[in-house]
C-alpha cells in the first residue's frame, strides 16, 4: 500500500536543502502515477492533498522564479496521482466534500494539467459509482454527484465553447468529464446540453 511505501520513503520538498535531490524522492512521483492502483481518497487528502498546497504556496512565495517554477510543478505532480484514489470505501462522500473548495478553484482556473487529472478522477470514480450501484457507498455518492454535475457541466461547457472560439486543439478532455458527469445528472438536463452546441463539437 501506498502508505507503507511513504513510511521508507518520506517526500520531502526542501529546494534550499544540499541534499534534495538525493532526499527529496520527488523522483518517486512519476512511478507512484503508474504503480498505485486504487487508493482510498482519505489518504490523498490527509497525506498527497497538504503537501500540494504547501508546495503551490511555496512557488507563489519564492523570490528565485526557477525555484518557484521547480514548486509548482512538484505540487502539480502530486495533485496528478488524484486519478488513482477513487477506492469505494465507506465515508469516500466525506472525503470528496473536503476536496469540494479545490476542485472548484481548479474547475473554475486555467490551468490544464490541474484540470484534466481532477476530470480524470471524476470519470473513474462515476463509472465505478455506477458499475456498483447497488452499494449503499455507491448510492450516496451518486446523489452527490448528480447535484455536483449539472454545476460543474455548465462551468465545463462555457470552457469548452471557450476554447472552441479560440480553436484550442485540445477539448477531449472537456467532452470526456461533460459525458462523464452527464450520466449521473437529470437526463432532462443533460439533454440540454447536448442540444445547445456541445453535440455538435
Amino acid at each position: 500500500a501506498v502508505n507503507q511505501v511513504l513510511i521508507f520513503n518520506p517526500l520531502e520538498f526542501d529546494l534550499n536543502s544540499q541534499t534534495f535531490d538525493r532526499d527529496s524522492q520527488s523522483s518517486l512521483l512519476p512511478i507512484y502515477r503508474e504503480w498505485l492502483n486504487e487508493e482510498s481518497l482519505e489518504f490523498f487528502t490527509s497525506t498527497f492533498l497538504p503537501l500540494s498546497i504547501q508546495l503551490m504556496r511555496r512557488s507563489l512565495n519564492e523570490e528565485s522564479p526557477l525555484k518557484g517554477k521547480k514548486y509548482r510543478q512538484l505540487a502539480v505532480q502530486l495533485w496528478q496521482l488524484l486519478p488513482k484514489f477513487t477506492k469505494l470505501v465507506e465515508g469516500v462522500d466525506n472525503s470528496i466534500k473536503s476536496m469540494l473548495p479545490h476542485f472548484k478553484e481548479i474547475l473554475t482556473g486555467e490551468d490544464a494539467l490541474l484540470q484534466k487529472a481532477t476530470l480524470e478522477f471524476f470519470n473513474i470514480f462515476v463509472d465505478k459509482c455506477l458499475q456498483n450501484r447497488g452499494l449503499p457507498t455507491s448510492q450516496k455518492c451518486i446523489g452527490g454527484l448528480s447535484k455536483l454535475g449539472e454545476g460543474y457541466i455548465t462551468s465545463l461547457k462555457k470552457r469548452f465553447m471557450a476554447l472552441k472560439a479560440a480553436k484550442a486543439s485540445e477539448t477531449k478532455y472537456i467532452l470526456k468529464a461533460i459525458s462523464g458527469f452527464s450520466k449521473v445528472v437529470k437526463q432532462d438536463y443533460a439533454a440540454k446540453v447536448y442540444a445547445t452546441g456541445i453535440s455538435n463539437a
